[in-house]
């Protein structure tokens, strides 16, 4: 069987209720926001795993999204992708106003089974101001597998922030869990 799941609403009026209405009171909204787009996003891959058609390893919402940054590849968005972008754009405005709540949601994210939540987890993870970039390197050794193919781009993106800046014992750690590969 197909299974596919629609978001019940367009594109233009998603985007527009965000940046209008939402994004500008993400002081107020931010963190219902994100637990929002968080429980939206876990449903539709449960949805999906249960058919066959996802696990933890391949979802189609996550690989239909080049990148959870603004991304070249992905300026022809869908009403997903907004979803997407709330997220995102939640767990940033977590990231600079509560460093402690922060670190719960990427615990919580890097846990899930949907690779878009667990890509969201790095992302957000590797803008943590509260750690330094070798804490934050770290970080990732500790919770990811670096292999982990989904969450691939939000690695890089995360070595092109941490690893300028890390110490060198840590870079070299790094490399040798690179080459181990």
């Amino acid at each position: 069987p197909r299974v596919e799941q629609h978001v019940a609403a367009s594109t233009w009026h998603l985007q527009q209720t965000f940046e209008k209405c939402i994004k500008p009171n993400l002081a107020s909204l931010g963190y219902r926001v994100l637990s929002l787009m968080v429980e939206r996003l876990e449903t539709r891959h449960a949805t999906f795993t249960l058919w066959g058609k996802a696990s933890a390893a391949w979802d189609s919402d996550s690989y239909g999204r080049s990148a959870i940054e603004p991304h070249e590849q992905d300026k022809y968005p869908e009403a997903l992708d907004v979803i997407i972008d709330a997220a995102r754009d939640a767990i940033a405005w977590v990231s600079e106003h509560d460093g402690p709540a922060l670190g719960i949601w990427c615990e919580r994210l890097i846990g899930a089974r949907a690779p878009l939540l667990r890509r969201i987890a790095v992302y957000a993870s590797s803008r943590n101001s509260l750690l330094s970039a070798s804490e934050r390197i770290d970080w990732l050794l500790s919770h990811v597998n670096i292999h982990d193919v989904p969450l691939r781009h939000e690695i890089y993106m995360f070595m092109k922030y941490s690893y300028p800046t890390a110490k060198e014992i840590q870079q070299k750690s790094v490399i040798e869990s690179v080459m181990s590969y």
